[in-house]
């Protein structure tokens, strides 16, 4: 795991993963939505050149980033983004949590935390 400083999309990317197999064609994508399922996130559709967004739970999720509105692509945990998925290493962006969108909308709703 690497922490770094910087941002995507006006968010700040809380951890960067990378994941790479030369030796194999999908290998690095692979072994990226490998760690994420493990980690209890589910991904969108493929997309490329566009990133893929992912989320945190078991959903069955059927969406490409093109059909993704600004609102939400700001509720996604991150991304997956790489040159080429097919044969280059696949970044995995965690993005930190914008809190006041998520107690906006648990207020809306009526929920509690």
């Amino acid at each position: 795991m690497t922490t770094i400083a910087k941002t995507y999309a006006g968010r700040t990317v809380k951890e960067e993963h990378k994941f790479e197999d030369p030796e194999f064609e999908w290998g690095g994508w692979n072994q990226a939505l490998r760690w994420l399922y493990n980690q209890g996130f589910q991904t969108g559709s493929l997309d490329h050149p566009n990133p893929v967004g992912f989320t945190r739970g078991r959903y069955s999720l059927h969406w490409k980033w093109h059909n993704l509105t600004q609102e939400d692509k700001g509720q996604l945990a991150g991304i997956l983004t790489s040159e080429d998925f097919r044969t280059k290493p696949v970044k995995v962006l965690i993005l930190k949590i914008k809190y006041r969108l998520i107690m906006t909308k648990f207020r809306k709703e009526g929920l509690k935390l």
